[in-house]
């Protein structure tokens, strides 16, 4: 009885060795070391792929070495396309293109049509989701984005020492409703250097999800335009810079902002920032891929900015649960504060005046 109790203890023993040693000797994909990019060795980043599945085509795509989604479409920007709800062109945008000239005005629904199209071949030929990218630039290495958020999570990688939208510029007026309508008029660059990589489908969405918590929470009627090929953002001295691509787009498309409750938004890329306003101002810009990874969703961009020109102000990082605190905007709050949900109100009723 005893040899027995003896045998099985023994048995017990080794299997726990063996469980030891089989941790110690095989190296599990859960165990690659969490290192800044910097740091990270060629042997690292194999090991990094292997573990999310990166193909060689989502590394191309995050170089930007693959075609444009839209490329070979209406809506690739090599054609002055203008996109509204129902394919017509209000009076109040056929005034403001006659000197400009277009190509096309078509509807959301045909406008989608084509680019879900587009994003489906691009899938299955390519093995990238546009929309939905593995891969992203840091300081010009790629990275799977859940390794980037593991790091950001773990402190590794610090956000940056100027806030995404502290660079605002003030206005002496600002937008506000006629007749319970803004319109905003939403431009995509189409220079290489600045163009979205995102489908049309897909950027149109976010946004529109963005504005549709105007008219929910404010009880105004947000009515946007979308014009394509028409802004070229490629005479930016400092390809980056959110500020110069922010005064390039009020400089190239003033012209479809002539009234009060008209707001003229832009979609880049690669910005310094996620997005930058004029505060109390007419003009505002979004990055769709900033340059560093605190990557806002851009639906929280529109948000924010849009805010922006409603006057109300920034939190920093750490602050009240509010759109407009930086940390809350990076995880998809898109709730206001009592107090910027006041200014916007009243901003866009006209109440300060």
């Amino acid at each position: 009885m005893i040899s027995i109790k003896w045998l099985i203890g023994v048995l017990l023993v080794l299997v726990m060795l063996g469980t030891v040693v089989s941790a110690v000797v095989i190296p599990k994909q859960s165990d690659i070391p969490l290192k800044p990019p910097e740091r990270l060795t060629e042997k690292d980043l194999k090991m990094i792929y292997e573990k999310y599945n990166v193909t060689e085509n989502d590394i191309k795509f995050a170089k930007g070495e693959l075609p444009y989604v839209m490329a070979g479409t209406i809506l690739d920007g090599s054609k002055k396309v203008i996109i509204t709800e129902d394919g017509k062109l209000p009076e109040r945008i056929k005034k403001k293109v006659e000197s400009i000239g277009y190509d096309f005005v078509i509807s959301k629904e045909e406008a989608i049509k084509i680019s879900e199209k587009a994003k489906q071949e691009y899938i299955k030929k390519y093995g990238v989701d546009p929309d939905n990218p593995k891969v992203v630039m840091y300081n010009g290495i790629p990275l799977p984005k859940e390794y980037i958020n593991e790091l950001i999570k773990r402190g590794i990688i610090k956000p940056p020492k100027t806030s995404d939208t502290v660079v605002t510029i003030k206005s002496t007026t600002g937008p506000h409703q006629i007749n319970g309508k803004i319109y905003v008029e939403i431009f995509i660059a189409k220079d290489d250097a600045h163009r979205p990589e995102m489908s049309f489908s897909e950027l149109e969405s976010r946004t529109d999800q963005a504005l549709d918590r105007f008219e929910e929470e404010f009880g105004v009627s947000m009515y946007d335009t979308w014009y394509l090929g028409f802004w070229d953002a490629s005479d930016v001295s400092d390809s980056d810079s959110s500020s110069q691509v922010l005064d390039d787009l009020r400089e190239d498309c003033s012209w479809a902002q002539d009234a009060d409750n008209e707001i003229v938004f832009g979609w880049a890329d690669d910005l310094d920032h996620n997005g930058i306003a004029y505060l109390n101002g007419f003009y505002a810009v979004g990055s769709e891929n900033p340059t560093h990874p605190f990557d806002w969703p851009e639906k929280s961009v529109v948000q924010h900015e849009i805010s922006h020109n409603f006057n109300a102000p920034d939190h920093g990082y750490f602050g009240p649960y509010c759109i407009m605190t930086y940390l809350y905007g990076y995880l998809g709050v898109d709730k206001w504060c009592s107090d910027c949900w006041d200014t916007v109100y009243g901003n866009i009723w006209g109440l300060w005046e």
